[in-house]
């Protein structure tokens, strides 16, 4: 039996690989023999020898493979002998953390295999997967409370599901509130980053720097927060050129493959800037990044007063 999980949003992909899991763990009561291969450091040679191993005491064969998508050899070799991995005997599950439809293999394994996509969620499924996750703990969450939790952690399920286990640990009643969320959550860094390049659109320097200065508190290294401000301003120049050609936000979101939680933040930002300042930060960013992994710049201190010369 073949078995393919893929797509970006990693949490709901790993809750539905605990399930199937468990699911095989509660009806083969001799046990599971479940085996983990990654594919980029393993070849189907691994893979073969796994499969035609002996199981101790009848249990049934499980093997999770990951990141087939690096691996040609494996994938042509594979392909050609695939008719012999479709019986019920071994239980085979592709697991791969992004996109890969396109890939030919991809095409050829559907064919023989039950798959399961999972994409980021939109906001409007967001909504109500945070709403039943809630009930599950027998509690409710208000609406503002419920804007204001997307507003500071986004689509991220993966701190979400922490945030939703400590306001549902610390919160007594059966409503969750805006001002649970206010003194609970913290703010996902994404999010702060957005933040942080709207108060350079309005150009408030001090706002700014003080949404960069919580980032420090909490930790975040500075060479991480800039690869992501390059990575958004680059984002936010594509948006601005397309925005300039007459495209629409949803061709946008289409042509550049972005999620709409990440479109619903930049699409107004592109909108603030003119196109030659934000190549101007883009290519500012650049060289600073560069400058720092030269080691000729101190990295906090570089971001700070980039910020505050923008």
């Amino acid at each position: 039996m073949i078995l393919l999980l893929y797509g970006e949003d990693t949490f709901r992909l790993k809750r539905k690989l605990k399930e199937i899991i468990d699911h095989y763990r509660k009806i083969h009561k001799s046990g599971l023999n479940l085996r983990f291969l990654d594919l980029r450091e393993k070849n189907f040679d691994d893979f073969k020898n796994e499969i035609q191993s002996s199981p101790m005491f009848s249990e049934k064969k499980f093997l999770i493979l990951e990141n087939v998508s690096s691996n040609s050899n494996f994938k042509e070799r594979f392909l050609k002998e695939i008719e012999k991995f479709k019986g019920p005997e071994v239980i085979i599950l592709f697991l791969e953390k992004q996109d890969f439809s396109k890939d030919p293999f991809f095409q050829e394994l559907k064919k023989h295999s039950k798959f399961q996509k999972f994409k980021p969620l939109t906001l409007f499924k967001l909504k109500y997967w945070i709403i039943n996750e809630f009930r599950k703990y027998g509690k409710e969450i208000e609406k503002d409370a419920l804007f204001r939790l997307i507003e500071l952690v986004g689509n991220d399920l993966w701190q979400l599901n922490n945030e939703i286990k400590k306001l549902v640990n610390f919160q007594k009643g059966n409503k969750i509130t805006l001002k649970d969320v206010e003194e609970l959550v913290s703010e996902n860094v994404k999010v702060n980053v957005f933040r942080t390049i709207d108060a350079i659109a309005a150009n408030n320097k001090k706002k700014a720097l003080k949404l960069l200065n919580s980032l420090f508190e909490r930790g975040e290294k500075p060479s991480f927060l800039i690869a992501l401000l390059k990575f958004q301003f680059k984002n936010l120049l594509l948006i601005k050129d397309l925005i300039e050609r007459g495209k629409t936000q949803r061709e946008i979101t289409s042509s550049l493959s972005l999620h709409p939680f990440v479109m619903k933040n930049l699409f107004p930002l592109a909108k603030k800037f003119n196109k030659e300042k934000l190549k101007k930060i883009y290519f500012e960013i650049f060289n600073l990044e560069n400058k720092i992994k030269a080691g000729k710049i101190d990295s906090k201190l570089s971001l700070e007063i980039f910020v505050s010369q923008i």
